[in-house]
C-alpha cells in the first residue's frame, strides 16, 4: 500500500483530533511541545505468522500519521482510526 499525501485540511483536522484526545501532550523524551506533522499517511504493516512461526508477507495493517518532535527529534506514530474515534 503505498504511502498518501495529507492535504492541509486533513491536517487540520488530525491536529484538532490530537488536540481534542490528547490537550497538553508534550514529547515523552525532552517535554517539549511542539512537533512536525509528516506529510504522508504511513501504512503500518502487521505481518501474520504462518506454520512454523515463519512470518507471512503482511496482508493487513493500519494506516498511521507520524509526527516528529522539533527538539529531539523523537517520532510519534499515532493510529488514524484510533485518533479519530
Amino acid at each position: 500500500m503505498d504511502n498518501s499525501e495529507i492535504s492541509k485540511e486533513r491536517a487540520e483536522e488530525i491536529y484538532g483530533a490530537l488536540k481534542r484526545k490528547c490537550p497538553s501532550f508534550e514529547c515523552p523524551v525532552c517535554k517539549c511541545k511542539t512537533f512536525n506533522l509528516v506529510a504522508s499517511e504511513v501504512f503500518l504493516p502487521l505481518p501474520m505468522r504462518g506454520e512454523n512461526n515463519i512470518i507471512l508477507a503482511p496482508s493487513r495493517g493500519r494506516k498511521c500519521v507520524a509526527q516528529i518532535c522539533n527538539n529531539c527529534g523523537n517520532t510519534l506514530i499515532f493510529d488514524l482510526d484510533t485518533l479519530f474515534k
